[in-house]
């Protein structure tokens, strides 16, 4: 069970939104690609036809300044390789990516939680599937080839729905250290959902005056649970990072009593 205390996790967010003010911040790629899938999703249900080009532009500029360019195939590849992944994205079988499960009764939290995990695992998959033999691979060398990773499947479920936390190093070094589950699963899924549950509402009381949860181009647009709990681990993983000095694992600060762990952050996070 995820035991970070509120408090720190709305100085983790309030110090991700502080840092990604300005106007043409990396972190503001997220913003744009997600909004730009809202909207192709609007005109959907208008019978509207989306600029699927438009599209793989965004999902590929925002994958590339969240680096998930670096050591993958993608590198190699024109923006053009996401057209086919962004047609299964808006596809109407995953339409309830789009909201997020709803605080109920513990015997239907289950059975939500349940099946909103198995349309991501499914969906997950179907991704998988289509980078690893689709054109995304047509005309590349067998060894330019690399595996699709958690994390680029992930992130781009991240950027298109916000349905799920980013699992890159950061978030799993912050999941280890406040007692969340590395591995992605239903397990770690339903964990950092019921972590929203519970505590959001302490969170945002925790939120400094001024920090605005809307999205900057769209005023009218909030950023999503999940969108929110990623800036969260993510950042506290930054910070577990620089105290361990870059060495991955967050061994050193996993040793640390709570009291200093928090110390730590309260320094970082300033």
């Amino acid at each position: 069970m995820i035991n970070l205390e509120p408090e720190y996790a709305a100085k983790a967010i309030a110090r991700y939104l502080t840092d990604s003010k300005g106007k043409n911040h990396r972190y503001r790629s997220w913003e744009h690609c997600y909004l730009a899938f809202a909207k192709a999703r609007k005109d959907l249900d208008k019978k509207l036809t989306p600029d699927y080009d438009l599209l793989a532009l965004h999902l590929s500029n925002y994958l590339g300044s969240w680096g998930m360019y670096r050591n993958s195939f993608l590198f190699k590849r024109d923006y053009r390789t996401h057209l086919d992944n962004v047609q299964i994205i808006l596809s109407q079988e995953y339409n309830m990516l789009w909201t997020f499960p709803e605080h109920q009764k513990e015997k239907q939290d289950k059975s939500t939680l349940n099946e909103y995990w198995t349309e991501i695992d499914k969906i997950h998959k179907t991704l998988i599937l289509s980078y690893n033999y689709g054109k995304a691979r047509k005309d590349l060398d067998k060894k330019d080839y690399a595996s699709v990773t958690e994390t680029l499947i992930t992130k781009i479920l991240l950027g298109t729905y916000g349905c799920i936390p980013a699992t890159d190093r950061l978030y799993k070094d912050a999941m280890k250290a406040f007692g969340g589950t590395q591995r992605l699963g239903k397990k770690s899924y339903a964990g950092v959902v019921k972590y929203y549950w519970s505590h959001w509402d302490e969170i945002s009381n925790h939120l400094l005056e001024g920090i605005s949860l809307a999205t900057l181009d769209d005023p009218l647009t909030f950023y999503p649970p999940m969108k929110l709990m990623d800036m969260c681990f993510w950042q506290i993983g930054k910070c577990i990072e620089l105290h361990d000095r870059g060495k991955a694992g967050a061994q050193k600060f996993c040793k640390l009593p709570k009291d200093k762990k928090y110390d730590v952050l309260d320094n970082l996070l300033k």
